[in-house]
């Protein structure tokens, strides 16, 4: 089982030189790489068109083919960067490639402020009396906030503006099973941002709204400067920089939430994780009750029950069934829940400490 920590680094202004460099090395051999596998593609294309195929089939550029050619033809720039490091830059084009022919869009070309980060695999980087070390840059200053469980397998670089971050993906044992004391059903709502059986309410905190008349102004100003200006490029860090606090914000109110509610429950479940039919039509007695969605207040015919529909439908939601396990605090201790398909615009599982994360539009 892999869990991440991401921990803040601080380089020295010629570390941060070479930190920008390395990752402009990175960027422009992931655009060559990609540029070879269109010309590709292209080729096989025409061959196709005159039937001309030496082999009977089209030849294709793998990820080992490349890593081979990177080894013989390494430029002065690669050659100041972990050799690692430039390997895991051809496996994200791989990565990219075999994510389009499962359905997802072409990978396009990176530019300068798309491409952000750099990872070492397997090796080079290690933790020294609170220092980060790492291969063919140099030593930095980390704020170690929390200790690291289980064995590190990769390090990534990444940049954020102006700020730098180290991200360790480690490998930790599965943790042990507890007995399920608490639990909890949770409805997410229109209104507010959850709704718990006990009749708790988390209301939306709207940190974009807070944010919105400083990040218009800010923005209108960006609208004025000279296209490919100082200016402009000084402005656009500025609008960067409110988007990054209202993204910290965010992350900040889920993290807490996760923690409140992990705390307090042994057992969580979601509307997304148990069998959804029903449960904002149904009174807790079993009676059904219709109702569309402007209607916000449950009342029953057959039992008088008269209660928030969130509150009614989180009740029904604890009692139910669950398809899968979402939050038993024991079982997914330190591992957390993973999401996929119409869950994912609701919720975000992070792999946290006793941790999942909850993610809206908040």
């Amino acid at each position: 089982m892999r869990k991440t920590y991401q921990f803040r680094i601080y380089p020295g202004r010629k570390q941060e030189v070479v930190l920008n460099r390395t990752i402009s090395t990175c960027r422009h051999l992931y655009n060559n790489s990609l540029a070879d596998r269109k010309k590709q593609a292209e080729l096989n294309r025409l061959k196709k068109t005159f039937d001309v195929f030496p082999w009977g089939k089209p030849e294709w550029i793998n990820y080992f083919g490349q890593k081979l050619d990177l080894t013989a033809s390494k430029t002065s720039f690669q050659k100041e960067v972990h050799s690692q490091v430039l390997q895991d830059v051809i496996k994200r084009v791989d990565r990219s490639m075999v994510n389009f022919f499962r359905g997802f869009g072409y990978p396009r070309f990176q530019g300068r402020d798309r491409y952000n980060s750099f990872t070492y695999p397997q090796s080079g980087f290690k933790l020294e009396d609170g220092k980060l070390i790492l291969s063919k840059i140099g030593s930095f200053k980390i704020i170690l906030h929390r200790e690291i469980e289980g064995k590190i397998k990769t390090c990534t670089v990444k940049r954020d503006i102006d700020q730098w971050y180290v991200s360790f993906s480690c490998e930790i044992e599965e943790p042990v099973p507890v007995e399920i004391k608490t639990k909890t059903g949770i409805d997410v709502g229109l209104i507010d941002l959850i709704t718990l059986s006990s009749g708790e309410q988390v209301k939306t905190p709207k940190f974009l709204r807070t944010s919105e008349d400083n990040l218009i102004h800010k923005q209108k100003r960006l609208s004025r400067k000279k296209i490919r200006s100082k200016n402009r490029k000084h402005q656009a860090i500025i609008v960067s920089k409110i988007h990054r606090k209202i993204r910290n914000q965010r992350k900040d109110f889920a993290h807490k939430i996760s923690r409140m509610l992990v705390d307090n429950y042994d057992l969580i479940k979601f509307e997304e994780f148990v069998n959804p039919a029903g449960t904002s039509q149904t009174c807790i007695c079993g009676f059904s009750v219709p109702k569309d969605l402007s209607v916000r207040i449950h009342i029953c015919p057959s039992c008088g029950l008269v209660m928030g529909r969130d509150r009614v439908s989180a009740i029904i939601i604890k009692h139910k069934p669950s398809i899968c396990t979402v939050g038993t605090t024991g079982i997914y201790d330190r591992q957390g829940v993973g999401l996929s398909g119409d869950a994912l615009p609701h919720l975000l599982f992070m792999k946290n400490s006793r941790n999942f994360k909850i993610h809206r539009k908040l």
